[in-house]
C-alpha cells in the first residue's frame, strides 16, 4: 500500500492561494517590488524587461534603479521568479500585489504619477519633490488614509485590489478593494 504524504506548501503557494481567494475577477496580478528592500532587483530583472517596468527615474541621481520600485506583470514567464520574491522577501517590507485589468504599461505610467509628490519646504516657500513609498507596504495604509474619497478615486482607478502584509500579523494579507470592484469589466 502507497501511502505519499502531503507536502508542505511554499509560502508563495500560500500567497498565491490568498490573492486568489480575495479576487474573484480574472484579472492580472501585479507585483510592486521595492529594489530599496530587494538585493540586485534590477539585474534579476534583466530577463523579464517585457513583464517588468522601472517606476522611478531620476537623471540626477547615480544607479537610482538599483534602489527604484519596480512593478511586474505575474504570468507564466515570471511566476517562478515572483514566486523566488515570495519565498524570500515576503514579510521583510518590499512587497506589494496589484489586481487590474489593464496592461503593464498604463499601471506603470498610472504609479509613475503618484510616486513623486510636490510638498511645501519648511524653512522657505519652494515646494520639495518627495518619493511616496506606497509600494511599500508599511507606507501603503498610511498613504491610503492620507487621500479624500476624489484622490481615492484617481489612484484606485485602474486598479481592481492592492493587497500587502500586515506588519503587525504577516502571515496576514490585507486587502484594499477599489469601491465598485464587484462591476469592474473582466479583461478576457
Amino acid at each position: 500500500m502507497d501511502k505519499t504524504t502531503p507536502t508542505a506548501k511554499t509560502l508563495s503557494e500560500i500567497i498565491h492561494a490568498k490573492l486568489q481567494a480575495r479576487v474573484s475577477q480574472n484579472s492580472t496580478l501585479y507585483l510592486l517590488a521595492d529594489g530599496a528592500g530587494i538585493t540586485d532587483l534590477h539585474f534579476s530583472l534583466d530577463r523579464y524587461r517585457e513583464h517588468s517596468q522601472q517606476l522611478l527615474y531620476d537623471e540626477d541621481a547615480r544607479d537610482i534603479e538599483k534602489s527604484s520600485p519596480y512593478l511586474i506583470a505575474v504570468n507564466e514567464l515570471t511566476k517562478n521568479y515572483v514566486d523566488g520574491l515570495i519565498d524570500q522577501y515576503y514579510g521583510k517590507h518590499c512587497l506589494v500585489f496589484c489586481h487590474s485589468n489593464e496592461p503593464l504599461a498604463v499601471l506603470t505610467k498610472h504609479f509613475m504619477e503618484y510616486i513623486r509628490m510636490s510638498i511645501p519646504a519648511k524653512a522657505e516657500l519652494a515646494v520639495t519633490e518627495a518619493v511616496i513609498g506606497f509600494y511599500d507596504p508599511r507606507v501603503l495604509p498610511g498613504f491610503l488614509a492620507c487621500l479624500d474619497k476624489q484622490q481615492q478615486a484617481e489612484f484606485t482607478a485602474p486598479i481592481i485590489a492592492l493587497h500587502a502584509e500586515d506588519e503587525r500579523n504577516p502571515e496576514q494579507l490585507l486587502t484594499w478593494l477599489h469601491p465598485q470592484a464587484d462591476k469592474l469589466k473582466v479583461r478576457q
